[in-house]
């Protein structure tokens, strides 16, 4: 006979503690991977991206 298991899921105030944290931390995370990309040279921090040039250039021509 197969059994049922129940999943206890954590309530809100859990979620949103726990995703207060990552919002926190987030913003240093990504300033810190953008500094170690541009670093070893894996961007260039002087190219803009192609989707907000041509969000741009959509813009300008409306």
């Amino acid at each position: 006979m197969k059994k049922m298991w129940i999943i206890k899921i954590p309530n809100k105030r859990t979620f949103d503690r726990r995703l207060a944290t990552i919002s926190r931390d987030i913003k240093n995370r990504i300033s810190i991977m953008g500094e170690f990309f541009v670093h070893d040279k894996i961007i260039d921090p002087s190219v803009l991206s192609t989707d907000s040039m041509y969000e741009s250039q959509r813009l300008c021509l409306a």
